[in-house]
C-alpha cells in the first residue's frame, strides 16, 4: 500500500484523489482557531486575511520545488467543506484523528491509526516512533537540516505545536469570525465554542 499525504479537499476537481482506488484515509483533524495562527505564520500573512483564506471555498494550493510537479494544484476549500468532504463521505473508511488528542495522548492515538491501516501492532515499535516524532526533536531536525515544507516566508515549519496558543492572540471579533462559519464543526469534534472570559 502506499500513503498519499494532501491538504486537498475530497472533491472532482482533485482527480488525483480516488475513493474507489483507495483503502480508506486518515483524516487529521485541528481547533480551527489554532489553525488560524499557525496558518498566518506558515504564510507571514495577517490573522484577517487568513480568516479569509480558511473561509475561501475557491482556496487552491499551487507547489513547486523538488519534490513537487510544478503544476500541481490542490483545491483545499474552506476549513468546512474540507473536512465534510472527506468526515461525511461514505466513498471510503475515514477514521478522524485530532491533533489535540495526539498531544494528549500520542501513543494510543497513533496506535488507533496503526490499526486503522490494518498493520501490526508492535507497541515496542510504537514507542520508538513516538520518541523519534517529538516536537522538540522535529525542531532540532529543522533547525540542523531544514524541512522541505516549510514556506520560504516562515521563520520555521515546526514553531510551537501547542493547542490552545489561540487565546492569547485572537480577539474577540476575529474568533467570532471563524465561530459563525465553523462553529457547527467544532461542537461536532468537540471543540469549545465558549469565548473564554479573558478574551478582548
Amino acid at each position: 500500500p502506499r500513503l498519499l499525504k494532501t491538504h486537498a479537499a475530497l472533491m472532482p476537481a482533485n482527480g488525483f484523489l480516488d475513493p474507489q482506488g483507495s483503502a480508506g484515509a486518515i483524516y487529521l483533524v485541528r481547533n480551527p482557531l489554532a489553525v488560524c495562527i499557525s496558518f498566518a505564520h506558515h504564510r507571514a500573512s495577517s490573522i484577517e486575511d487568513t480568516i479569509a483564506l480558511m473561509h475561501n471555498r475557491q482556496h487552491r494550493m499551487r507547489h513547486s520545488g523538488n519534490d513537487w510537479h510544478p503544476a500541481l494544484t490542490e483545491c483545499v476549500s474552506s476549513w468546512h467543506d474540507n473536512i465534510t468532504s472527506w468526515v461525511d463521505t461514505n466513498a471510503l473508511p475515514t477514521l478522524v484523528i485530532r491533533y489535540e488528542d495526539l498531544l494528549d495522548d500520542t501513543a494510543a492515538t497513533f496506535t488507533g491509526a496503526v490499526a486503522f491501516l490494518g498493520l501490526d501492532v508492535d507497541a515496542s515499535r510504537i514507542a520508538h516512533a513516538v520518541r523519534l516524532s517529538t516536537f522538540e526533536r522535529l525542531q532540532t531536525q529543522e533547525s540542523s537540516h531544514g524541512f522541505r515544507e516549510k514556506s520560504p516566508r516562515a521563520a520555521r515549519f515546526f514553531r510551537q505545536g501547542k493547542k490552545d496558543n489561540w487565546q492569547d492572540k485572537l480577539n474577540r471579533r476575529q474568533i467570532n469570525a471563524l465561530l459563525r462559519t465553523n462553529g457547527e464543526i467544532m461542537d461536532r469534534f468537540g471543540y469549545s465554542t465558549h469565548l473564554p472570559a479573558t478574551i478582548a
